[in-house]
């Protein structure tokens, strides 16, 4: 009797968005040795790149953001005993970087009214940046734990993080390969509160909100950041903030925040820290 051939291992990276996965997907990844890395703009072929099981191993990339319960149920559906990899950045850091973008996209409302931690009526739901219950989630799904990194630990240390990723994955990084510098320039927080005051003085439709599918929503996110980056040149024409950040990221804000969530990301590292220590 035939033995039924192994399948390959798949391990799927759910990129959270603000987390550095474009960075990972365009630096890291790449340069990994032992597995075969699908990028994103192949993923809709992963299914029929893993099932001509030309490797051992393979990694696949695809960031999620709000969308990362059907995310895992689409990898279950093909790959049940697949690993994810989750990161993580604390809760504050990350928010107010969705914010930067969203504001960057055309997005008029406070940092507060983003995330509405009172009333909950905010474009993103307090439960939305909870990272325990996306764990046990990955738990529940796949019967076994996310492998958990921080990006606090990319920060102090970025080869200890790529030797752990790439631990975890059975693989190696090759040197020669791996580029380390940024892969997007951070706009200056001042002519991002200059954009805002456009918005709201034209009235732009919220970002981040549903809107057109398909090819038509494609197109209509084209259009939209061309019209950022017109913006964005003319911010840099208006009078300036006095305290840019404080307008636009509040410090009392971002310390509710923090304060807010600081048990959860307690745990997260915790959850990332017991990997190595247990």
């Amino acid at each position: 009797m035939t033995p039924e051939p192994r399948r390959p291992l798949v391990f799927f990276h759910a990129g959270l968005g603000k987390v550095a996965s474009t960075y990972l997907q365009k630096r890291v990844f790449p340069a990994l040795d032992g597995i075969c890395y699908i990028p994103r703009d192949r993923f809709r072929s992963h299914s029929r790149i893993v099932a001509r099981a030309e490797h051992d191993r393979y990694l696949i990339s695809r960031e999620c953001g709000k969308r990362l319960q059907p995310r895992l149920e689409e990898i279950h559906r093909f790959y049940p005993d697949a690993r994810i990899l989750l990161f993580f950045r604390r809760h504050d850091e990350w928010i107010a970087s969705h914010y930067r973008r969203y504001v960057k996209n055309g997005g008029v409302r406070d940092l507060d009214g983003y995330l509405d931690l009172d009333g909950d009526d905010g474009i993103w739901t307090r439960d939305q940046l909870e990272y325990m219950p996306m764990i046990e989630r990955v738990r529940q799904r796949f019967g076994r734990d996310p492998f958990v990194l921080t990006y606090d630990r990319l920060r102090a240390d970025g080869d200890d993080f790529n030797r752990r990723l790439a631990d975890y994955l059975g693989a190696t990084i090759d040197p020669s390969r791996l580029r380390t510098e940024p892969v997007h320039a951070s706009y200056a927080v001042a002519r991002l509160a200059r954009l805002r005051r456009i918005n709201r003085h034209l009235g732009l439709a919220e970002p981040e909100i549903a809107g057109p599918t398909g090819g038509t929503r494609a197109g209509h996110r084209r259009l939209r950041l061309a019209r950022s980056y017109l913006l964005l040149g003319a911010a840099g024409l208006l009078k300036p903030d006095p305290d840019p950040r404080e307008a636009l990221t509040p410090r009392a804000v971002i310390e509710r925040i923090r304060e807010y969530y600081a048990d959860d990301w307690r745990s997260v590292v915790a959850f990332e820290a017991a990997q190595f220590d247990g």
